[in-house]
């Protein structure tokens, strides 16, 4: 009673097809919309008041995240305290959650 390599190949490929399409993979990158309360450039962290839920989450950036206001790049320099922000981000399975970008909103933005 054997299997054929063809039968083989066919019963892997039926298994992948239906595993791949149940698996719950999480997505490369996550967003959060929130107010910055606190910004630490020496670290370099931001603090942010999540605006569904209202907690307090704290974001560490790297050299390569990106900050964009008004469709340009900007410096970090531009964060403050109070200003509205969307904060993309990647939760690896292993170590800290971290930036990629910041797009920073103005006042009125935030109102809708």
């Amino acid at each position: 009673m054997g299997f054929s390599k063809i039968g083989i190949v066919v019963l892997f490929a039926a298994f992948f097809v239906t595993v791949n399409d149940a698996s719950a993979v999480p997505p490369l990158s996550r967003e959060r919309d929130g107010k910055i309360e606190h910004v630490d450039r020496e670290r370099p962290l931001i603090t942010v008041a999540l605006r569904d839920s209202g907690k307090r989450s704290v974001f560490r950036w790297k050299k390569g995240t990106r900050f964009v206001q008004n469709v340009k790049f900007v410096s970090a320099e531009q964060l403050q305290e109070g200003q509205p922000v969307r904060v993309r981000y990647h939760s690896p399975f292993f170590g800290d959650d971290y930036v990629c970008r910041v797009f920073l909103k103005d006042g009125a933005a935030s109102a809708n």
